[in-house]
């Protein structure tokens, strides 16, 4: 492989999304912010960064100026010399989620009427038994919820790019 290339695959629980694949640049967002690993990069490991709108956004880019755009909603990115993976709870490209825009606003519309029955059943609970038994997860609720919202958004953006 050229110095001017490295590798790049994503890989979820599911599988692996993108086999590896000779690339020139990986864009992300880390802890730190968003970066660009090139040939030569300086090997690090670093959590992908939730952004407002949930999960992160993973692109490559082939010496032919291909590529494509992931939607991941956690994960880690690992640098290493000679290649880069991303190793991630859930990541769809950018053609399945357009493909599956009515399921994602399913499964928004059902996370958010959710959250709600959430927060009611937390409020009764509480008032009802001081606090005590197993309450639903209002946080994981509202992080699903964000990641859902997210993918809607991501494909807008797309959508308005063809």
């Amino acid at each position: 492989m050229s110095e001017k290339k490295f590798t790049f695959s994503l890989v979820t629980p599911e599988g692996t999304l993108v086999e590896p694949v000779e690339v020139v640049s990986v864009t992300a967002f880390g802890e730190e912010g968003a970066f660009t690993a090139l040939p030569g990069h300086t090997p690090f490991l670093t959590p992908l960064k939730e952004g407002r709108e949930g999960g992160s956004v993973v692109k490559f880019r082939t010496a032919a100026g291909t590529g494509d755009e992931y939607y991941v909603d956690a994960g880690v990115i690992e640098v290493l010399p000679g290649r880069v993976t991303v190793l991630a709870e859930r990541a769809e490209d950018e053609d399945a989620l357009i493909a599956n825009r009515e399921k994602a606003e399913r499964e928004e519309a059902e996370l958010k009427r959710l959250l709600e029955d959430a927060q009611n059943v937390n409020a009764a609970a509480v008032a009802a038994l001081g606090g005590e038994g197993k309450l639903p997860d209002i946080g994981e609720l509202e992080l699903q919820l964000m990641r859902a919202t997210g993918r809607l958004k991501f494909i807008d953006k797309r959508k308005k790019r063809v």
